[in-house]
């Protein structure tokens, strides 16, 4: 948690930085335009996005992750300076997603065992997810011993 905080500060500080230089470049007028044209590009991006990670989750019961890379794309359009907004835009490229996906699904893999609501374990093999459920068959023994009961072997 404190890494993201720290993060957030460090990206806080570095945005009011490159908007004070952009704004002794060009003026403040235009700085302020381009900052607000920028936020509204982000929000029509990201509202397209959402709407073909909208379709793609009705024909696909399992979208793929990108789908969380949009809300995160949008959280950094509509914060104002252009770092966040490169960031954003960064986000919304596939080819972008799909490098972070990777990454993520790498180091998810690492583990090799999921929990999931505390019921049963997941093995995660080559990308597919491997759940099995048993029922433990207790078949009727003869008291003679011969039906591989060991404890019938004692009984002579």
């Amino acid at each position: 948690m404190r890494q993201l905080i720290l993060a957030l500060f460090i990206l806080f500080v570095v945005e009011l930085v490159v908007i004070i230089e952009v704004g002794l470049h060009i003026g403040a007028l235009y700085t302020v335009t381009a900052l607000f044209v920028f936020m509204l590009l982000g929000v029509a991006l990201v509202k397209a996005r959402f709407r073909a990670a909208f379709i793609e989750m009705q024909d696909n019961p399992r979208p793929s992750l990108h789908i969380l890379w949009i809300p995160l794309a949008g959280f950094f359009m509509l914060i104002p300076g252009f770092v966040s907004d490169a960031i954003g835009l960064l986000l919304l490229i596939p080819a972008v997603q799909h490098f972070l996906e990777r990454r993520i699904t790498d180091a998810v893999n690492h583990g090799k065992t999921f929990w999931f609501y505390g019921q049963s374990g997941h093995t995660r093999d080559n990308g597919r997810i491997i759940d099995a459920e048993y029922t433990e068959i207790h078949e009727e023994h003869s008291d003679d011993g011969k039906d591989g009961d060991p404890k019938g072997s004692d009984r002579n």
